[in-house]
């Protein structure tokens, strides 16, 4: 009897599952108090959303730390780069990242190599994230969690389906001269735990009845001894 006890207080522990609460994070609706063509600007931004849920995007790029000069002779940026996050102002509404103020208005690997980060405070559930300004020659090199993830949007399909897949940090890479891209919006879901059912607590109260009982039958039998 104790061992399907057991049996079944593990099985009332391993119940969970999915929440159906999906949410969408609009980024073109957002905006920033300051924008990254020029200066001044900032390379993330805090994020406070529902359930507890808080998000973190960061701008970055892969800098190798060299120089480049204009037709002037000026140098067009130095290392190292500080990438700045910020929406797109060329009708597509969509977040994106640049190092300097004549940078082209997308995630691009023209100059250093540009990414954006999402970075939440725990797991969720993504569904879909949704691309602007994606070509056909465009490619998005996406991981979540440290782990590639395959195939990449095109022009005529900027949506991306992420559904059974779960992590808590998503990265969008561009790399080459003709990688670009900016981010329109994200749909996820935040992973729920089942509470235990009436049975479920009842099988464990008993299971702490029987071994409460079986202590007590030891304690007294040492006494008589």
């Amino acid at each position: 009897m104790k061992a399907g006890l057991l049996s079944l207080a593990a099985g009332a522990f391993a119940l969970t599952a999915a929440s159906a609460n999906a949410a969408v994070l609009d980024f073109g609706s957002w905006t920033f108090d300051n924008t990254f063509w020029g200066t001044p600007g900032a390379s993330s931004h805090d994020f406070a959303l529902a359930d507890g849920l808080t998000l973190t995007a960061t701008a970055g790029n892969y800098s190798t730390g060299r120089v480049t000069y204009d037709w002037e002779g000026r140098p067009t940026y130095h290392d190292p780069l500080t990438s700045k996050l910020g929406r797109s102002t060329d009708g597509f509404s969509s977040w994106t990242a640049g190092w300097w103020q004549y940078d082209p208005q997308e995630i691009d690997g023209t100059g250093p190599n540009e990414y954006i980060e999402l970075s939440f405070n725990k797991v969720v559930d993504l569904n879909w994230i949704d691309f602007s300004y994606v070509g056909s020659n465009d490619d998005v090199s996406m991981s979540l969690n440290g782990s590639d993830v395959p195939n990449s949007p095109t022009d005529t399909d900027p949506f991306y389906f992420l559904s059974g897949t779960s992590g808590s940090v998503l990265r969008l890479d561009a790399f080459g001269n003709n990688n670009d891209f900016t981010i329109k919006s994200l749909s996820y879901d935040i992973p729920a735990e089942v509470p235990l059912p009436a049975a479920a607590w009842f099988m464990l109260t008993a299971l702490g009845g029987l071994a409460g009982g079986r202590w007590l039958r030891k304690g007294t039998a040492r006494a008589a001894a």
